[in-house]
């Protein structure tokens, strides 16, 4: 998913995802190969062109994890995604506003109200 979308969340999970004719054929060409030394946080990739030529990626730490945390923009944009699946925009940017004032409101409770469909 990554090699053709850019990135893995929900939508690239999808069936619709799956049955894409350019994700299909480049899983048909990927041959993956365990390696014991990659921890769960890590990600190793090359990638061989018809023409020869190799581009190797190493991830040492994934993004989102405490070593490497979101950011504020990149986490509001991961709950929009996923987010923006099940629920209007405007609904959406009412609870991102909700949960960065967390601390003013009065109760928690606002963020589940806020969640539910209207």
């Amino acid at each position: 998913m990554g090699l053709v979308r850019g990135k893995g969340g929900l939508r690239e999970f999808s069936d619709e995802a799956a049955n894409d004719p350019v994700i299909q054929r480049v899983r048909d060409l990927v041959t993956p190969t365990p390696d014991a030394s990659i921890t769960e946080d890590q990600s190793h990739i090359e990638v061989e062109f018809a023409d020869g030529r190799k581009v190797t990626r190493f991830v040492e730490q994934s993004l989102g994890n405490l070593q490497r945390p979101l950011t504020d923009t990149q986490l509001e944009e991961k709950f929009r995604d996923q987010a923006l699946l099940v629920m209007p925009q405007a609904q959406v940017e009412r609870l991102i506003g909700l949960c960065w004032r967390i601390e003013e409101l009065d109760s928690a409770g606002e963020i589940l109200k806020a969640s539910l469909p209207s």
